[in-house]
């Protein structure tokens, strides 16, 4: 087992006593955000400026830091309210064509779909790739030649957290036309910035979260700031439009991102590395805990050098929903992250997809396991021995 596992770096703490009659079930997840003592400064900052929204000094600070953490540039970065904000932003600002289709992966959470019709496009449901669970640039090329309707948009989406390969899908945009905009909600850590938008949620449930908020990246600086304007009711955000006076060019919504939001990021973008590193330890232990279980296989690309908040496992012989059900008799809390699809939810399941075998398979044999930071030995040996004994 790996070495992790016996450091006290690793909040290690004593097994319960064979006599206690009670011991606190395993939670799926337990959000960090940085403690109040690590935002304070900031906070104090925010007092000092009477300044509490409207792209303040901490929200734009924010933005400069995001950019320095993805890129070599500036400007590659709007903060908003939060993640399906920035994918309905993303989406009107590169394709206003009201009814038109927008293609996605019916293996995903309902935000995208949600985004999709807030945008004013109608969701396509589409199959995903058996070896990585996302819509692959080609297979959406192929899906283009039996289209039920034009297309405006492709929404790829980052699965439980691994990055997007932006590049491949900005050469498919050039090829076809087509905007993409990328629902990159939890890839947080790795997530490559290219032309196509791609969208951060910074929720608290995220490996980097603020509370409430989200991201929009992209080395498209036009786009980013129609996406701030956008934010802003329409009202013009570049110095030339601003001589327009305040009158909205466009038509937008308050999506904009607090100063009180851009102090917890700006804490946690403080204690990044550490927190990413606690992360990492406690995967990895994981992972070398359930390495003898052969029904248990991590998700496609769950070994590579990227961490999210969520711990992901595709199951064979057994039911993702039994098996969820009888790990909960044991006190450990699992999830289907994504339930039976985004295109199953009643509130989805009138709009055109295509043929979801992949997909289908997916729903029920994947499982979310409890995972985060601080997770203790005692508790992933825990979680490993009712799997053993489930799985048996």
């Amino acid at each position: 087992m790996s070495q992790i596992l016996n450091e006290r770096s690793f909040n290690s703490r004593p097994t319960p006593a064979a006599n206690d009659t009670a011991v606190a079930p395993v939670p799926v997840m337990r959000p960090r955000l940085p403690a109040a003592e690590e935002i304070f400064p900031y906070l104090s900052e925010i007092d000092a400026n009477h300044w509490y929204s409207n792209f303040g000094p901490l929200a734009c600070r924010f933005e400069d830091r995001l950019s320095a953490h993805f890129t070599d540039d500036t400007g590659c970065v709007a903060a908003v309210s939060n993640g399906t904000v920035g994918l309905i932003l993303a989406l009107k600002a590169l394709a206003p064509l009201p009814g038109d289709l927008c293609m996605l992966p019916a293996f995903t959470f309902t935000a995208s779909a949600s985004a999709v019709l807030a945008a004013g496009l109608v969701p396509w449901f589409v199959d995903v790739d058996p070896l990585t669970w996302a819509l692959e640039p080609g297979r959406a090329k192929d899906y283009l030649k039996s289209a039920p309707g034009r297309v405006a948009a492709i929404m790829p989406v980052s699965v439980f957290g691994r990055p997007v390969a932006v590049s491949a899908w900005d050469e498919l945009s050039l090829e076809t036309s087509i905007p993409v905009v990328i629902d990159g909600a939890a890839s947080f850590d790795g997530a490559e910035v290219g032309q196509a938008p791609v969208i951060l949620s910074l929720h608290g449930t995220k490996v980097f979260g603020v509370g409430e908020g989200g991201a929009v990246l992209s080395t498209n600086k036009a786009l980013i700031s129609e996406v701030h304007s956008l934010s802003n009711f329409g009202f013009p955000m570049s110095l030339e439009r601003k001589a327009a006076g305040r009158s909205a060019l466009l038509p937008g919504i308050n999506g904009k991102f607090s100063e009180y939001s851009a102090a917890v990021g700006l804490a946690g973008l403080d204690s990044w590395s550490a927190t990413r590193q606690r992360f990492l330890e406690v995967r990895d232990a994981y992972l070398d805990a359930l390495a003898d279980l052969p029904a248990l296989q991590p998700q496609p690309g769950g070994c590579e050098d990227w961490v999210s908040a969520t711990i992901n496992f595709s199951i064979r012989r057994a039911r993702a929903t039994s098996l969820i059900f009888e790990l909960d008799q044991r006190g450990i809390q699992a999830r289907r992250w994504w339930g039976d699809g985004c295109h199953a939810a009643p509130a989805f399941s009138s709009y055109p997809q295509s043929d979801l075998p992949v997909t289908e398979g997916l729903v029920d044999s994947v499982i979310g396991l409890p995972f985060y930071v601080g997770m203790t030995r005692d508790e992933i040996l825990r979680v490993r021995a009712a799997l053993a004994e489930c799985l048996e």
